[in-house]
This record gives structure tokens, sequence and C-alpha cells, in this order.
């Protein structure tokens, strides 16, 4: 995440902006230059903190899930 996040933030951003009759950001670039003019380089991280304590419960969720249909496929293929 620490890596991707600025980027989607920005796809979150434009795509929040999509029906809007009078959209913020013409470009991507636009949009980067915006959250940069605001709050520097840090403004690209906003939110991070939420983003990576949820991240914890739905991966941990993942796990069991895949581990749960994996024992099922394996008891379902012994038979």
């Amino acid at each position: 995440w620490i890596v991707v996040f600025p980027l989607d933030l920005v796809k979150t951003l434009i795509q929040k902006e999509i029906l809007s009759v009078n959209p913020t950001y013409k470009s991507a670039m636009d949009c980067v230059r915006d959250i940069y003019k605001q709050n520097g380089l840090s403004g690209f991280y906003r939110g991070i903190t939420v983003t990576l304590i949820r991240a914890f419960p739905i991966h941990s969720l993942n796990f069991l899930v895949y581990e749960q249909t994996l024992s099922l496929v394996k008891r379902i293929h012994q038979k």
C-alpha cells in the first residue's frame, strides 16, 4: 500500500467526480498537482492509516476463506 496508495488516491478523486457537471480535475496530472500544492508530499498519504488498519482484518478474512475453501475442495476431491 505504501507504494500504490498515492496512485489509488488520485484514481479515487478522479472517479469521485466522474458524473460531476463541473469536475475539479481535467486530468490525473492536474489532480497530482493540486494534491501537492494543497498538502505537499504528505497529501498523497492522507488516509493511509485507516487503509492499513482496515487491511489486517480484510486480508485475514481472505486467508481464512481461502484455507476453508481449499480444505473443502480437498475433502470433495477425496470422495
